[in-house]
């Protein structure tokens, strides 16, 4: 069992370095001979964890066979304090540029589970915290001596098949260091006049439009006759978005025209007043 699986890209030499903490290595046996999860002779389990490393040199497509970078082992005398250790909350240093992978994380002496109990149930034991600096060189001749290389097969459930990736999940190099926040596409990039909602309407219907730049906006609503009945709107207006009601509670069933000027630009859009 993994957890707590971190990702670091070197882009000196292009690799990409995967660490984690496993819970339960092979050779983490007990004084019963009991592999993997470490247990006590009473049958309770303590999972002892190890540090993990894999590596890809082309954009995580392939990946190295893992090795274990701690390599803690339970010595099978039994399963008393500081007899098993387990490397825990681990954290990978985002910025490891140059020669070496840096490594943080609890060194727990004596794994196992917390009690919700007011009254004490062991002995403390006083964790230490471990700084761990591992040589790239070091790393990339293990992952070349294990001369063996996993694929990435990613595989995507939809609603009636399986759909393989073409590109095998690979990686395009592309990180995202910061992001500039701009208020300009936060606007509008043209004049627009909606369509009203609701359309028919009785006896309310709400006119949107955008401003692509500031200036004087009229926005009246005519009869089928090209009569003005009606003028929202006929004043300066903000670049953005905006909105009016127009309320036809006075008017007769029938056909109107809204029509928007500003500028030079005029756009007129039929509505339905439907009683």
């Amino acid at each position: 069992m993994v957890n707590n699986a971190q990702l670091y890209y070197d882009n000196v030499s292009d690799h990409i370095y995967c660490a984690w903490s496993q819970y339960g290595v092979d050779g983490d046996t007990t004084a019963e001979g009991l592999p993997r999860d470490a247990s006590t002779t009473s049958g309770v389990y303590r999972m002892a964890t190890d540090i993990w490393m894999s590596m890809s040199d082309d954009n995580g497509k392939h990946w190295a066979m893992p090795i274990n970078v701690t390599q803690t082992r339970n010595e099978g005398t039994g399963l008393v304090e500081y007899e098993t250790e387990s490397e825990r909350e681990m954290s990978l240093a985002i910025n490891s540029d140059g020669d070496y992978i840096h490594l943080f994380y609890t060194v727990d002496y004596d794994p196992g589970i917390a009690s919700p109990s007011t009254t004490p149930v062991g002995v403390a034991t006083d964790n230490i915290m471990v700084y761990h600096s591992i040589a790239k060189s070091e790393l990339i001749d293990e992952f070349n001596a294990n001369a063996e290389w996993i694929r990435n097969y990613p595989l995507h459930v939809d609603s009636s098949n399986y759909y393989d990736d073409p590109d095998d999940w690979a990686w395009n190099g592309h990180v995202i260091t910061s992001v500039k926040e701009s208020n300009s596409s936060l606007q509008p990039d043209e004049f627009e006049l909606k369509q009203n909602y609701p359309n028919p309407f009785n006896p309310s219907t709400l006119i949107s439009f955008n401003m692509s730049q500031p200036g004087k906006v009229k926005l009246a609503v005519y009869d089928v006759l090209g009569r003005e009945v009606a003028t929202l709107i006929d004043r300066g207006m903000s670049a953005g978005s905006h909105s009016v009601n127009f309320y036809a509670g006075e008017l007769a069933s029938g056909v109107y025209f809204y029509n928007i000027t500003s500028g030079n630009v005029t756009k007129t859009r039929k509505m339905v007043l439907l009683k």
